[in-house]
């Protein structure tokens, strides 16, 4: 192999040699995947008892008897030696499940680990639950904040870079091992300094899980990863198994296996595991593995509110969090100016801005209203104080009637109120039922199948509803048989996901036709 080298505008002569593999080129990544065939072909024509599995430079050897170890490794240095590579014995170490295997293994001379870090992830190899590598992330996470908040750029960039960035930095694999409220506690607080909202009274549990979406949260971004971790790698039949059996306590598996660790965040939802597996929530039963993650995340966001509710409930003016419409609010606040936006922000996150809060972090504070010299509250200074009398001069008379008996979430901390029927409506959606499958009647010819859906009350989304339909027509003339139709299933009610409905179902029932079926459909641009 002839390699040469480029240095600016300048190419050095070729140099010959019988080793090596090209580097700091795309081709370096097609050399090192022949280099890890040629790793799994070796090994199993020379040592078939083990199963390798690699990764790049990454290089593992399962066996399923620790005596068999030895030789494995043996082999994989001759592979080495042969293919002139040189293996980092410093950060090679053996592991075992069971206490036996782990002494017979340092008996051969290999390092022993309970717990190690693979491509990242933190890795348990024993009982002892060990999250070491995911709090060494958190700790490398204090250099982030004073350059977060030193940015130039606007707020919500800020907010896309915790979710882009921040939390898979500091909680990669967090699908893998459970770490404490404390750990998540130290993120919130990093993350609202970074954003530049960490004044007195501001709670980073309102700032972080209502006023913006719950996934900013990065607890609830690691529930959600770990829900999204499970739907594509775990095995759906076992793990809903393995889940119901722990609630049962029918199994004793470590606690610090995946199961018991996403069983641990779907109990932080308040969400029950019934018998089968499927999961029970405030709308109804649901299976994890089957609903869409859009509405797993929508189902999330709602248990969420739960959460920081109860969190927030000590505190005068929120014990009624439980029942407001942050979506409604998010709405509203995105249609006032940047200057707005910010200040009203304070308003919802609970940041003192009353003297009769402020007092206490003031030297020589008084709870009095500064500018009418009477007790100061949020509701004195919005509703009472003559200072503000204009302000309030546009409210009709009958609103500021219902001011004194509606909850001090509305009145003095800006929330939306959601309906009273709202959990009730969701409830209802969530029970209706996925239609059984239909058997096509033989017929004789080409299949066409038009498809259609459509939505009442599409443009709003907290109650709309949503239908579909798939209907045959004939050949020989404008004649049509509806052969399937129905009110869409799920939470999430549209006029496009009705349509890709109608679309699945008919793909369904062109699965039993053995000749040409054509599939007539028009599914609008609209987001699902």
């Amino acid at each position: 192999m002839t390699r040469r080298f480029q240095l600016r505008d300048s190419l050095s002569a070729g140099l010959k040699s019988v080793t090596g593999v090209p580097e700091g080129c795309g081709l370096s990544c097609v050399a090192m995947v022949l280099i890890d065939v040629c790793f799994h072909c070796w090994m199993r024509v020379f040592f078939p008892l083990c199963t390798p599995v690699s990764f790049v430079d990454d290089w593992q050897l399962l066996t399923c008897n620790p005596t068999l170890l030895q030789g494995a490794v043996e082999t994989m240095h001759r592979f080495a030696d042969a293919m002139d590579l040189h293996l980092d014995e410093r950060k090679a170490y053996a592991w075992s499940i069971c206490p036996n295997g782990r002494k017979l293994l340092r008996t051969q001379g290999f390092t022993v680990v309970l717990g190690g870090r693979n491509l990242g992830a933190h890795l348990q190899l024993a009982r002892k639950h060990t999250n070491a590598a995911l709090q060494d992330r958190v700790k490398g996470m204090g250099d982030f904040w004073p350059r977060l908040r030193l940015s130039a750029c606007r707020y919500k960039t800020k907010i896309r870079a915790l979710v882009a960035s921040a939390w898979p930095k500091a909680l990669h694999a967090v699908a893998a091992t459970e770490v404490g409220d404390a750990v998540f506690h130290k993120l919130r607080t990093g993350a609202m300094k970074g954003l530049d909202a960490d004044q007195a009274g501001t709670n980073a549990w309102l700032q972080l899980g209502l006023i913006e979406p719950c996934m900013v949260d990065p607890q609830c971004w690691a529930i959600l990863q770990t829900f999204r971790c499970v739907r594509e790698c775990g095995e759906h039949r076992y793990v809903r198994h393995m889940i119901a059996s722990l609630v049962a306590g029918a199994e004793t598996p470590p606690a610090n296996s995946f199961t018991t660790t996403l069983l641990t965040r779907l109990q932080k939802l308040s969400w029950h595991v019934c018998d089968n597996g499927d999961i029970e929530d405030f709308f109804g039963r649901f299976c994890l593995f089957r609903v869409s993650f859009s509405e797993v995340r929508f189902r999330v966001q709602w248990a969420w509110q739960q959460v920081v509710a109860q969190q927030v409930q000590h505190r005068p003016g929120l014990s009624s969090l439980s029942g407001v419409d942050p979506s409604d609010t998010r709405l509203w606040l995105s249609t006032l100016t940047y200057d707005n936006q910010e200040l009203f922000k304070k308003c919802l996150n609970g940041c003192h801005i009353t003297q009769d809060c402020k007092q206490y972090c003031q030297e020589g504070g008084s709870d009095l209203c500064p500018y009418c010299q009477c007790v100061d509250s949020r509701f004195h200074r919005f509703w009472i104080c003559e200072h503000f009398a204009s302000a309030r001069s546009q409210v009709r008379s009958d609103v500021l009637a219902l001011v004194p008996q509606a909850p001090e979430s509305l009145t003095c901390y800006g929330w939306s109120l959601r309906p009273v029927t709202a959990q009730r409506w969701y409830a209802m959606l969530g029970a209706i039922p996925e239609p059984m499958p239909l058997l096509l009647k033989p017929c004789s010819g080409d299949l066409h199948l038009f498809t259609d859906g459509s939505c009442l009350n599409q443009h709003e989304v907290s109650c709309r509803i949503a239908s579909w339909a798939v209907v045959r027509a004939e050949t020989d003339g404008f004649r049509g048989e509806i052969l399937d139709k129905g009110p869409l299933p799920g939470l999430l009610q549209s006029a496009y996901r009705a349509e890709v409905f109608a679309v699945l179902r008919a793909l369904q029932l062109g699965r039993q036709h053995h000749l040409k079926v054509f599939l007539w459909t028009q599914i609008s641009s609209g987001a699902p």
